[in-house]
């Protein structure tokens, strides 16, 4: 799954990289706004990452709070099947008998219950990437982006600038925020489909801490 992580790290970096030419009427060039964003990104010290995607046939979804620190918490589940992880000081601790049963050993995930596991290898891959560091540095530009005006995205109002391969939604109030990226291509490298990435809580995400009580397996 290691390999899962670096695909979509790619793939954010290829939706999410440009610079734009100047609409006419608009206040800020796609240029000017994809700069105020990469640097209101770069400036974070933790979000929440919500992901949706299509993975080699598997449908993906992430619910993580995301700290510059590297700490992350959250759950995610593979094909409807569910497993809380939280990363913290160098170590992994998972949760979820029937994710263990699924794609490990049942006989384990049974005697295991719903305990918590601090483990040697996280088959999920680090989560680390997936920070305002890491998100910031894939933002490159490569002159491909154009912007589609302001509208409203959940409730709140937005600018979106899009190319061919997918799109980016800024946050209009406050600061500068990138709330969303999707993908309008098929297929993105590493074989990433229709993905639609959600950013909140910025500065507010606070990742858990490691539980009070858990089974190691790193003996």
């Amino acid at each position: 799954m290691t390999s899962g992580r670096r695909r979509l790290s790619i793939a954010l970096a290829v939706l999410i990289a440009g610079v734009a030419c100047q609409v006419p009427g608009q206040t800020k060039s796609a240029d000017a706004i994809y700069r105020d964003a990469r640097s209101a990104v770069g400036s974070t010290v933790s979000y929440r990452l919500t992901v949706t995607l299509n993975l080699s046939g598997s449908r993906q979804s992430y619910s993580l709070a995301v700290a510059k620190s590297g700490g992350s918490s959250g759950t995610v589940t593979i094909d409807g099947t569910p497993v809380d992880i939280i990363q913290s000081g160098g170590s992994t601790y998972m949760r979820g008998n029937a994710f263990v049963a699924k794609y490990g050993n049942p006989d384990v995930a049974v005697q295991l219950g719903n305990r918590w596991v601090r483990t040697n290898t996280n088959p999920l891959g680090s989560l680390a990437i997936l920070g305002p560091d890491a998100l910031a540095q894939t933002i490159k530009g490569k002159s491909s982006l154009q912007n589609g005006g302001d509208q409203t995205l959940d409730g709140s109002p937005v600018t979106k600038l899009y190319d061919k391969d997918g799109a980016i939604y800024v946050a209009r109030d406050g600061k500068p925020y990138i709330v969303r990226v999707e993908s309008s291509q098929a297929v993105l490298p590493g074989g990433l489909k229709n993905l639609i990435a959600d950013f909140s809580e910025y500065d507010r995400a606070k990742p858990d801490l490691p539980p009070a009580s858990f089974i190691d397996a790193t003996r």
